[in-house]
C-alpha cells in the first residue's frame, strides 16, 4: 500500500512542468547588514524575499505584468532595474555592471508615490548573482 502511495506521488511530481518544481533565481544578494535579498520567478510570477531562507523578514509576490523593468547595455558596463510594489510601498532592485569589476547593487524602498527612497540597502560586494535583464524584452543602449 505505502508503496503505491509512494509511487503515486512520484508520478504526479514528474508530471509536473519544470517551472512547478523550482523557482528560478532573478537577482541575490547580501546587504551590507547581513540580510540576504531573493528575487525569483516561478511562471508569471515573481517572489522578492528579504532576510532569512528559515525566518524571513519580508516575502510578497507580483504578477510580472505589474512590474516595472528596464535594461541597457553600454560598452563596457550595463544597468538593470526592477521595481516591485507591496503594501504602500515600492521597492527598486539596481543593479551596475562594469567590465573587471564586482557587479553593484542596491535596493531602495519607497512609499509609493514618494520622490525620495525612505531607505537605501547596499549588496555586499562579490554577493550580487543576477540576470534581472531577463525581465526585459528590450535591453538598450546605456547613455555614456
Amino acid at each position: 500500500m505505502k508503496s503505491r502511495i509512494l509511487s503515486a506521488a512520484l508520478a504526479a511530481l514528474l508530471a509536473l512542468p519544470a517551472t512547478a518544481l523550482a523557482d528560478e533565481v532573478l537577482f541575490s544578494c547580501t546587504t551590507t547588514n547581513g540580510k540576504p535579498v531573493q528575487l525569483s520567478q516561478n511562471g508569471d510570477t515573481l517572489h522578492y524575499r528579504f532576510g532569512s531562507a528559515n525566518k524571513p523578514e519580508l516575502v510578497f509576490s507580483n504578477r510580472k505584468a505589474d512590474i516595472e523593468n528596464g535594461s541597457c547595455s553600454g560598452s563596457n558596463s550595463s544597468h538593470s532595474w526592477t521595481l516591485l510594489r507591496n503594501g504602500g510601498y515600492d521597492y527598486m532592485i539596481n543593479t551596475h555592471d562594469q567590465t573587471g569589476n564586482p557587479i553593484n547593487a542596491t535596493l531602495d524602498v519607497y512609499r509609493s508615490n514618494a520622490k525620495t527612497s525612505s531607505a537605501t540597502l547596499v549588496c555586499r560586494s562579490g554577493s550580487v548573482r543576477h540576470q534581472l535583464n531577463r525581465l526585459s524584452d528590450i535591453i538598450l543602449p546605456c547613455s555614456q
